[in-house]
């Protein structure tokens, strides 16, 4: 199994985290899957303001280091997931 170090900065502190891929994980505007180090894939869904996004990234996003990023399951990502491909597909 393979894995991935990055460093999370926070104002007074820096911790240094090590995860083991694929890993999932949200925050209260987004989720991802890093799969590898340079396959990630970012989903959003604002349903706030009616937009949503999916993205294949090649690299680690700030985005990922914040945090109040959580770890979240596969079944979790999937599930947000499969809602942005629904209203993707309804619009079609």
């Amino acid at each position: 199994m393979s894995t991935l170090t990055f460093e999370i900065k926070v104002p007074t502190t820096v911790d240094i985290i090590t995860i083991e891929l694929p890993y999932y994980c949200a925050d209260d505007y987004g989720c991802w899957a890093i799969i590898e180090e340079n396959k990630i894939i970012s989903v959003n869904n604002w349903q706030r303001i009616g937009q949503a996004s999916i993205w294949l990234k090649t690299e680690i996003t700030p985005d990922i280091k914040n945090p109040n990023i959580k770890p979240i399951t596969r079944e979790e990502f999937l599930e947000i997931y499969n809602a942005v491909q629904s209203k993707f597909s309804e619009l079609i």
